[in-house]
C-alpha cells in the first residue's frame, strides 16, 4: 500500500470485491460445499490503510458483471484453467456453465451476466503522505 501510495500524485482509488470473490458461487457448486475464498474482501485493504493511519473513504456501489464467452467449451477451459478444476467434477462444471451462461440472440456468444457489490476505496494525498 505504501508503494501505490507514493506512486500517487492527488488521489488513491482502489476497487474491491465486498462479500468475497464474484466466482465461490461457481466453486461452490463444482464441488457440492462451500470452499475458502480465493481473494480479499475490501474490508482487509481497508484495515491495512488504517494501520498506515490512511483514514479512506469507502462507497459500496452495485455493479453488473458480463463476461463474454465464444462458446460453452470456452467458458468451461477457461474455469478449468483458471480454478485448477479437476477432471472428476467435470461434470458438473458443465451442468453449472449450461445452466448459468446466457446465448445471445445469434447463439454465437455465450455471456455470464452477474449483479454484485465491489468497493471504491479512494484518499486524497495530500491529507495522507506518507
Amino acid at each position: 500500500m505504501k508503494k501505490i501510495d507514493a506512486a500517487a500524485k492527488r488521489y488513491v482509488y482502489l476497487f474491491a470485491n465486498v462479500g468475497g470473490h464474484r466466482d465461490e458461487v461457481l466453486l461452490d457448486v463444482i464441488y457440492d460445499e462451500k470452499q475458502p475464498s480465493q481473494q480479499l474482501d475490501y474490508i482487509y485493504l481497508y484495515n491495512i490503510l488504517h494501520d498506515l493511519n490512511i483514514y479512506a473513504n469507502v462507497e459500496i456501489l452495485d455493479s453488473e458483471l458480463e463476461l463474454e464467452f465464444d462458446s460453452l467449451d470456452d467458458a468451461m477451459n477457461e474455469w478449468r484453467l483458471v480454478y485448477g478444476i479437476p477432471p472428476e467434477r467435470e461434470s458438473a462444471l458443465r451442468a453449472y456453465a449450461e445452466k448459468t451462461l446466457v446465448k445471445d440472440e445469434n447463439e454465437s456468444s455465450h455471456y455470464l451476466r452477474r449483479k454484485q457489490k465491489i468497493a471504491m476505496i479512494w484518499w486524497k494525498k495530500e491529507d495522507y503522505d506518507l
